[in-house]
């Protein structure tokens, strides 16, 4: 599990209603976009949602730094980055990644997939500290392992979609 968490370097942004017509930068149809309707739909009326595509962390990392959009959804080591730049948090959610999968694949290639999945999570649970030096990589120069936060991060087995996670209890 991870978490997309909505940041803002602009003091006028403190709670997520402030996003009313303003620019959220994500990547489209993925976690950062799933997410960010999820987390925003609530406070906000569809159609003051404004989601941005920008693909890759990086571009919303640089995009928000320089200006270019007032928030953006990021996971991390660019949550981290950020709110040691200076950035604050609107909010964040966290949510599985694991449940991303292509429908093309066959019920074996599923399992072997989350099979893996949950080996990494019990390997990288049994010594977080260690793994972090992996997930900075991609800042590496500008974020060292022990700079990042460890909350934004809670590594989980897979859990399959089902029912009982889609519905809400009074949808009834």
């Amino acid at each position: 599990m991870a978490a997309q968490v909505l940041l803002t370097f602009d003091p006028a942004l403190r709670e997520p209603s402030d996003l009313a017509g303003v620019a959220v930068a994500i990547n489209d149809r993925t976690g950062s976009h799933y997410t960010a309707l999820q987390f925003l739909e609530g406070p906000l009326a569809r159609h003051e949602i404004n989601l941005l595509h920008l693909g890759s962390p990086l571009s919303r990392y640089r995009a928000l730094r320089a200006g270019e959009v007032r928030a953006a959804m990021l996971m991390e080591p660019h949550v981290s980055l950020l709110l040691r730049q200076g950035a604050h948090q609107l909010g964040s959610i966290f949510y599985r990644g694991a449940e991303v999968i292509s429908p093309e694949l066959t019920p074996e290639h599923v399992a072997a997939y989350t099979a893996a999945l949950d080996e990494a999570v019990g390997i990288i649970n049994a010594d977080f500290p260690a793994a972090k030096s992996f997930i900075v990589e991609p800042v590496r120069n500008l974020l060292r392992p022990e700079e990042m936060f460890d909350h934004f991060v809670h590594y989980a087995p897979s859990r399959p979609m089902d029912e009982a996670r889609l519905t809400s209890p009074t949808s009834g």
